[in-house]
């Protein structure tokens, strides 16, 4: 297993609830007690500079919301790269690799609009 697949991924110690956990990296951090799920944060180091988390019910000025449902634009969620490269200190790549991803989406939506105004998308 590639460990580096998130980069840094050494760096993120408290993460939410094991079973939410989709990174094959963080769960093998898990396990090497390098990252802590929610229930186990009490062994986890003391303080960290950021918490992301999901759940948008909670209101935790500590923590970063990264939400990701139905009703965000693929553009809005790809933004989330922006935003997790300024806590990395990636800011100059994270915002490069988001240009990239909107031009192409953008490119790809003109596409389709074009074939739905001409009828020829089905």
């Amino acid at each position: 297993m590639n460990r580096q697949m998130l980069g840094k991924s050494s760096t993120i110690k408290k993460v939410g609830e094991e079973s939410s956990v989709t990174s094959a990296c963080i769960r093998a951090n898990i396990v090497d007690s390098i990252s802590y799920p929610q229930s186990a944060w009490a062994s986890g180091p003391e303080h960290v500079d950021a918490v992301f988390f999901a759940d948008d019910t909670t209101k935790d000025a500590s923590k970063v919301l990264i939400k990701n449902d139905a009703s965000i634009s693929p553009l809005r969620t790809a933004a989330y790269i922006k935003l997790i490269g300024m806590f990395y200190g990636l800011e100059d790549l994270a915002a490069s690799l988001y240009d990239e991803i909107a031009a192409n989406y953008r490119c790809a939506a003109a596409t389709v609009n074009e074939a739905v105004k001409k009828g020829t998308y089905c």
